[in-house]
């Protein structure tokens, strides 16, 4: 039923091969805590296993969000279990999911940032040149790492300034790009096909191999720690800085919904709130009766 549930994620559900470990480990982690073998299935799994599982979680400092996306995995199992006929009822529908404190989505000041793009003088071997277009390509489409990842020479369309990527439940989508930054993928193609001639990938490992995701990640750290920013540093807060920079200068939030590859605009709305905080420190220093 496990291998089963592994390959519904990947076929069905479309997920990305990160996810789909991440929910089958918390299946097993689940069966684990609950005494049964993987032969079990989970079968016999009941609400009071699930709530004792998560208060354990929460006990060793886990935080609410990472317990919520375990009980995430864990719902989607059991529906899939229900839809096979494996258990007549799902315990997590009796799971109450713990509550989680509102956090803001970090990101990154746009004068930083483009001070670093603008001022950055990379010299020309491929590694150099393919950090620094990892980090501009990040910010200036939105995309995630993992949608970065997998893009391919053939998904990058200079005459029309647009670059096609692969999202989540295997959805396509185009993002625009200004025309200095296709000219900017242009020049890194051309350098991409002089080292590794024939490359599938757009963006390869030193070694010409496709990327993979705790790589994107040094690649962005190590970038932005050698240009001095300080704090976290991940492939995502530069898709906030990138949406809470297009919501400052004016984009409606239905333009950055389709541009991010979010399903509902509720997903968008919070990058609101980053700009509500903007606008109170600017009335609070600007109103005469403060």
């Amino acid at each position: 039923m496990l291998e089963a549930f592994s390959k519904y994620l990947k076929s069905e559900k479309h997920y990305s091969p990160h996810t789909v470990t991440l929910y089958m480990d918390c299946v097993r982690k689940l069966l684990a805590y609950a005494g049964l073998q993987e032969t079990d299935t989970g079968t016999t799994v009941t609400a009071t296993d699930v709530r004792s599982w998560v208060a354990s979680m929460l006990k060793d400092k886990l935080s609410a969000r990472t317990a919520n996306l375990k009980l995430t995995a864990l719902n989607c199992y059991f529906k899939f279990l229900l839809r096979e006929g494996a258990v007549s009822s799902n315990p997590l529908q009796k799971v109450a999911r713990p509550k989680m404190s509102k956090r803001l989505p970090a990101f990154f000041e746009a004068n930083s940032l483009n001070n670093m793009l603008n001022n950055t003088n990379p010299d020309n071997t491929y590694a150099t040149q393919r950090n620094m277009m990892i980090v501009e390509l990040l910010y200036v489409s939105g995309m995630r790492r993992a949608e970065l990842i997998g893009l391919k020479t053939h998904h990058t369309f200079f005459k029309e300034n647009i670059i096609r990527v692969r999202g989540k439940g295997d959805k396509e989508r185009e993002i625009p790009l200004l025309p200095a930054i296709m000219e900017k993928l242009k020049n890194y193609v051309s350098l991409l096909q002089e080292t590794f001639p024939g490359s599938e990938y757009l963006f390869v490992t030193d070694k010409g191999k496709k990327l993979y995701p705790s790589a994107v990640n040094n690649i962005v750290q190590t970038v932005l720690s050698k240009e001095g920013f300080s704090g976290k540093k991940s492939p995502h807060m530069l898709r906030h800085s990138f949406a809470t920079h297009l919501l400052n200068n004016g984009a409606d939030l239905n333009s950055i919904k389709e541009v991010l590859g979010h399903r509902s605009l509720a997903a968008t709305q919070v990058y609101t709130h980053n700009s509500f905080e903007k606008l109170k420190k600017v009335y609070q220093k600007a109103h005469p009766r403060k």
